[in-house]
């Protein structure tokens, strides 16, 4: 099993210099008005786990993200809430910031590995979750949560 360890945080301008940005993964979101560029991430920075086990890898999620949180838009339900909650993103966009847990995988083919990953990688977004509600007593900001 692959150990959840995540990069430095990466600007979200600068998301595209992540090395495994075409690899399934996890990825954490922050929204942070110190400059955490190539800064370790904690745990309790965390307001957004997600994922991806599609052929776009990472950046292809980060792109869907990208135009739901500035258009709104169906392609990533979060990236379409945190632009109501946030605003304009021109506002708050500079404060954005992502790393990432990658698995160096090339989905393009259904395989028995390939799907062990994807397992792999759902594992790996619960557990992260599961750190920030061991951490802080609740879920990232911007997941889900129980109702009630």
């Amino acid at each position: 099993m692959p150990k959840l360890n995540f990069s430095k945080w990466y600007s979200w301008e600068n998301r595209s210099q992540f090395p495994l940005k075409n690899s399934p993964g996890v990825y954490i979101l922050t929204i942070n008005s110190e400059n955490l560029e190539g800064k370790t991430t904690k745990i309790s920075q965390i307001k957004y786990v997600g994922k991806t086990v599609s052929l776009g890898g990472l950046i292809g999620r980060w792109r869907q993200f990208d135009r739901a949180v500035k258009l709104g838009g169906e392609n990533h339900s979060a990236g379409g809430n945190i632009g109501k909650v946030m605003g304009s993103f021109d506002k708050w966009g500079k404060n954005l910031f992502v790393a990432a847990c990658a698995i160096d995988s090339d989905m393009k083919k259904t395989s028995h590995k390939n799907l062990i990953i994807k397992a792999q990688v759902s594992f790996l977004e619960y557990e992260a979750i599961a750190k920030v509600f061991k951490k802080t007593g609740e879920v990232p900001e911007f997941n889900f949560s129980e109702p009630g």
